[in-house]
């Protein structure tokens, strides 16, 4: 708390200019306001506001083999993030290459596997991985899930590492105005602005990771807890 001058003091008054008052405030606001990293960054992912709040296991870490694995699904975990994409792109983080990676997707309440890929990530870090325009792609209005194994042991699943996120398309709305600020967007990361404020979690996530500025991406990451991830970001 500043302290004012006692009127009552036979000493000087001090004045307190905007300069000074500056200079006083300005750590004490830095340390208690949380979303002025995020602000300065010039991105800001608002949530939608309707929806499944249906939290999400997006992460699992455990021995695999002779390692220990660690597996971040890249999305928010307490809501059903949206895409406006029909082949949208998903990314996600493992710490180890040694074993196989397997990628499923279904929809929502449906037995059959909509798309299954088996394959080894080149390099630990982030990966990402687009649903083939050869896939069936993905319905507006419907939910689906998808998931991640490292296969740790194919004779075993049980001690394969798991780790499911949930996704839904919804329509490029005139509500959004995305259309329109999409055409005047002229890179990735105005791209990743644009959708992050507009709610649509997967697009914004992918546009600012394809921009070599990572600044987007790491603010992005930092918005829904995932700040363990940063450091390793910053070394791609």
């Amino acid at each position: 708390m500043i302290s004012q001058p006692n009127s009552y003091s036979r000493q000087k008054p001090h004045i307190w200019t905007i300069a000074t008052l500056l200079a006083v405030l300005a750590p004490s606001t830095i340390l208690f306001s949380p979303q002025i990293g995020a602000a300065s960054d010039g991105i800001k992912y608002r949530p939608p506001t309707r929806g499944d709040t249906r939290r999400t296991e997006g992460s699992g870490s455990r021995g695999c083999g002779k390692d220990t694995v660690s597996l971040n699904l890249l999305i928010p975990d307490d809501h059903l993030p949206q895409t406006v994409s029909s082949h949208p792109k998903f990314l996600w983080y493992v710490s180890d290459t040694n074993s196989p990676l397997r990628f499923t997707l279904v929809e929502q309440g449906v037995s059959k596997t909509l798309f299954d890929k088996r394959f080894t990530a080149e390099k630990p870090g982030i990966v990402e991985l687009k649903l083939p325009d050869s896939s069936p792609g993905l319905e507006i209005g419907k939910n689906y899930r998808w998931t991640v194994s490292i296969i740790c042991s194919p004779s075993r699943p049980s001690e394969n590492i798991y780790a499911t996120g949930r996704i839904s398309r919804i329509p490029m709305s005139d509500e959004l105005n995305l259309n329109k600020q999409l055409a005047s967007a002229d890179n990735n990361k105005q791209r990743a602005r644009i959708y992050a404020e507009a709610g649509v979690w997967y697009d914004a996530i992918a546009a600012s990771y394809e921009n070599p500025d990572k600044s987007y991406f790491t603010s992005l990451l930092s918005q829904i807890n995932l700040n363990s991830l940063i450091q390793t970001v910053g070394q791609l």
